[in-house]
């Protein structure tokens, strides 16, 4: 129901806020007391017909001595959403947050925006649409019992009520259970410190628990950090969402490729509140797009070795591309039988070398001319759902090429680089052009060039890989 704006009017207000005499005006503000005050599982709603420019267009919620909360401000003259709260006193507007873009096409658009008070956080829907990205952790804990809407919210009126819950919660939104036999979950009780949740099929709310509705969303699991630069991470499963999201931030549709897979960071942009990153399902040349890191989730990095003996694979069988080793293509059903997987990438490759003088199990990355030439000798594969780096790895140091380089010339020349591929340099001081004559070189008595002997090419001697699903590496390749 919505409130009274007169009974708020006579009311005292203590100099300690900024709403209090002189400061108040209240031809610019409009106060609503809300029922009993504001507890954990209620939903506030926000009408307005419009947004006057001209003025200052904002929410604030206000505790019993009548500090901000919580502001949500629209500033339309810069595109903005702030979110913020006010120490009070002589203090100033503290915590301000503008990512997420902005959700309103015109000032003369109406504006439906709901607030729901969790134990941890305000959840943000605006327009009928969840935007967690909008999202704000609470800085003061305690009931606000007032809404003060400013004049810039053209007609603003607030209404609070407890919702009825009628999404189903996210398996992620309960992670310590859920109680319905049989029936979806639809609501969610955090527990004190916030790790986790137990969800149960009630559709109403109460407050004395923490109660509050599910969203049905992923929970958002990736901290904006630098520090996750390297990292792989997985797209959220719900395609809507992760659609949502790249709207709201301005990415491309491209964005959307990144549901349900697995995605490298590549790089941050602190001013849009995005990341760049890598997605394997995208073509070749056109692989990076932006995303908000509200669709990510972390996950163990996943690994497995396939034996291969007998099977004389060719790099066509796999649909492998040769600059990050990724299988491109859905492997055949006798592949998939054995445990290939399209968008998973070939580690390393398992040789018996001994015809050649060799260790009996040498490890070497994947290049397609060396698994062309020793696939009758392959014996595992090792396969990763992201392109990372290799196991430790030593050169063979008796290696010398037609023309007396070792391998230690082409680290320091940097004349190759993972999975046999030749690089500018190479090509440059050797004067060639054809990207794969750095076999042209390979040495007697076997022919074998750097990508079959040196770390730095892919070859060398790796120590073996395990099966596993392994803790987080910082490292992948360019």
């Amino acid at each position: 129901m919505a409130a009274r704006r007169g009974l708020v009017a006579c009311l005292w207000w203590p100099v300690s806020s900024i709403y209090s005499p002189p400061d108040i005006d209240f031809d610019k503000v409009e106060i609503w007391p809300l029922s009993g005050g504001l507890a954990n599982g209620v939903n506030v709603n926000l009408k307005a017909t419009g947004i006057d420019s001209g003025e200052v267009a904002a929410v604030d919620f206000l505790t019993a001595d009548y500090k901000v909360a919580f502001r949500f401000e629209v500033d339309s003259a810069n595109s903005l959403i702030k979110r913020k709260y006010h120490e009070g006193g002589n203090g100033n507007w503290m915590g301000e947050e503008t990512r997420g873009g902005y959700p309103f096409s015109s000032n003369a658009a109406e504006l439906n925006v709901g607030f729901l008070r969790t134990r941890s956080a305000w959840q943000i829907t605006v327009n009928g649409a969840r935007t967690p990205w909008f999202d704000y952790t609470h800085r003061d804990e305690r009931s606000v019992v007032y809404a003060a809407v400013t004049v810039g919210l053209v007609d603003g009126e607030i209404v609070d009520k407890r919702p009825v819950c009628g999404v189903a919660c996210n398996a992620e939104e309960c992670s310590g259970g859920c109680s319905a036999n049989g029936t979806a979950c639809l609501a969610r009780i955090p527990s004190a410190d916030g790790s986790s949740a137990t969800c149960t099929a009630d559709s109403t709310t109460y407050s004395d628990n923490n109660m509050h509705c599910c969203d049905g969303w992923q929970l958002a699991e990736v901290a904006f950090d630098a520090a996750k630069v390297g990292d792989w991470v997985r797209g959220h499963s719900t395609t809507a969402h992760v659609t949502a999201a790249c709207a709201a931030f301005g990415s491309s549709s491209d964005c959307t490729l990144a549901a349900g897979n697995k995605v490298g960071i590549r790089a941050i942009d602190t001013a849009s509140g995005m990341y760049t990153a890598w997605v394997p399902q995208l073509p070749v040349g056109s692989r990076e797009i932006q995303i908000p890191p509200d669709v990510l989730a972390d996950e163990a990095t996943h690994s497995k070795i396939i034996d291969v003996t007998g099977l004389n694979l060719a790099p066509s069988d796999l649909h492998i591309e040769l600059e990050h080793a990724l299988i491109n293509q859905e492997p055949s059903q006798a592949l998939l039988d054995v445990g290939f997987e399209r968008w998973w990438f070939v580690n390393m490759i398992k040789i018996d070398g001994t015809d050649f003088e060799y260790p009996a199990e040498w490890w070497l990355s994947y290049s397609d001319k060396v698994f062309t030439s020793l696939n009758a000798r392959a014996t595992q594969v090792y396969l990763l759902d992201e392109d990372r780096g290799h196991t430790s790895c030593s050169d063979d140091d008796n290696w010398v090429d037609r023309l007396g380089n070792t391998c230690g010339n082409y680290t320091a020349q940097v004349w190759c680089e993972d999975h046999g591929v030749t690089t500018n340099e190479f090509r440059q001081d050797n004067g060639l052009a054809n990207d794969r004559n750095i076999d042209q070189y390979g040495a007697p008595p076997y022919g074998f060039g750097a990508q079959y002997t040196c770390c730095q090419c892919g070859g060398g001697f790796h120590e073996a890989p395990t099966s596993s699903n392994t803790a987080k590496r910082s490292v992948y390749f360019q």
